[in-house]
């Protein structure tokens, strides 16, 4: 993440279940930045922090890009993908 420079001490409950992942950010409320997925092969669908759907942009090699604005001291999100090239259905 662009929070913090500690290895991503920051997050917790991460993980992956049914194409999903997800966790909780613990920074103060109030600030702003970036979750950097590496996601080589797969595409976002729908991105969710604290319960909002919010855009997600794609970085090099085929990261994702989540922003995030915290609004509490634990912040939920989650970001559910596919196969890249994948149809929904």
């Amino acid at each position: 993440s662009t929070f913090h420079q500690s290895g991503g001490l920051e997050l917790s409950d991460v993980r992956w279940s049914k194409l999903t992942l997800s966790g909780v950010l613990k920074r103060p409320a109030g600030q702003s930045g970036l979750l950097i997925l590496a996601a080589d092969g797969w595409e976002a669908v729908e991105a969710r922090v604290g319960g909002r759907r919010v855009p997600v942009q794609t970085g090099a090699n085929g990261s994702v890009l989540l922003p995030v604005v915290t609004e509490r001291d634990t912040t939920p999100w989650s970001v559910r993908f596919r196969a890249r090239g994948e149809t929904l259905g």
